[in-house]
């Protein structure tokens, strides 16, 4: 299901809306977190990510529901 460019490594930033339901914000504003990977791997909508910079224990892996790809940057 991945779309594999050989050779090709483009930027991956990964966007998560981090928020929380024990402590209530003003307005219910949550956090917004980027992480950038360099991968010929493209996600596609759809795909599950895992993420090891959280607790596998609060979440179970992150839908893809929009990809943007620039090529004249080579991100995605």
């Amino acid at each position: 299901q991945f779309k594999v460019k050989k050779g090709i490594m483009m930027k991956i930033n990964l966007m998560i809306f981090i928020s929380s339901i024990k402590e209530q914000k003003e307005n219910n504003i949550g956090e917004l977190v980027i992480k950038t990977f360099e991968s010929n791997i493209r996600p596609v909508k759809g795909d599950i990510l895992d993420d090891p910079g959280f607790h596998p224990g609060f979440h179970n892996g992150y839908e893809v529901v929009k990809v943007t790809m620039n090529y004249a940057l080579n991100e995605c």
